[in-house]
């Protein structure tokens, strides 16, 4: 276990906030596919081929791709949190 100032002060700041982030995060895709969800679901495929691109997986192989669409899907929601 962590002793002293900081380390108590980073899990007394860490709890005070514990989801916050993620509720925002929520907030704001739910409010850029109510605005145009065919825009978001473009900047979702493009993100999403994007990785796929970058990992060298093949979106011509159906295996291949459906799997690694969820890391892909991961990535694109990181993405997005940091835009």
């Amino acid at each position: 276990m962590l002793d002293g100032w900081a380390p108590n002060c980073l899990r007394t700041s860490g709890v005070a906030s514990y989801g916050t982030a993620g509720r925002e995060f929520i907030h704001r895709i739910v409010r850029a596919i109510g605005k145009d969800p065919f825009k978001f679901k473009a900047r979702l495929d493009r993100r999403i081929h994007q990785f796929c691109k970058q990992a060298g997986i093949s979106v011509d192989d159906a295996y291949e791709f459906r799997y690694a669409r969820l890391f892909a899907l991961a990535y694109a929601a990181g993405t997005f949190a940091i835009d």
